[in-house]
């Protein structure tokens, strides 16, 4: 999982995500964003990444916590 604002990149650059690939060695194609803007959205569909967009609300849950 790679948090774009932990390494200092702009989602809404298509650069970027190019960047990341070459990093990593993976394809654009292997890359999926998840992220709540459809700008940010729509940047990384021209950029060749497969994209999940979500709208939190306060009766949703994403992520369920660790009953540990």
């Amino acid at each position: 999982i790679i948090v774009a604002e932990n390494l200092g990149y702009n989602k809404k650059d298509p650069a970027v995500y190019h960047e990341i690939a070459k990093k990593y060695n993976i394809k654009e194609t292997e890359i999926l964003l998840i992220d709540d803007l459809e700008s940010n959205i729509e940047m990384a569909k021209k950029a060749g990444l497969n994209t999940f967009m979500y709208k939190a609300n306060s009766n949703s849950n994403f992520i369920e916590e660790d009953p540990r």
